[in-house]
């Protein structure tokens, strides 16, 4: 499968066509997910990051799964589906 990526600030939007469904990607996608969070004594933001390999980095804040339909996918999901 053949994905592509655009990077914006503390955010990576990930593009494919047909494929896996947006869902399943998102769960792959979110265990690498940077996150803040607020601590409470003094409101601080911290960026907590993602373990791998026993190593900590501190990635991007948002990760995005966008997936898209070809139109053969298109006019094969109407040919099976009634009024799509």
């Amino acid at each position: 499968m053949k994905f592509s990526y655009r990077i914006d600030y503390d955010s990576v939007s990930c593009y494919w066509t047909d494929g896996p469904m947006k869902e399943d990607v998102q769960k792959v996608l979110n265990r690498f997910e940077s996150y803040t969070r607020i601590l409470a004594r003094d409101d601080r933001k911290e960026a907590t990051g993602y373990e791998w390999g026993g190593t900590l980095y501190v990635g991007p804040k948002y990760l995005n799964a966008n997936r898209s339909l070809s139109n053969e996918r298109k006019i094969s999901i109407k040919n099976h589906v009634p009024y799509w």
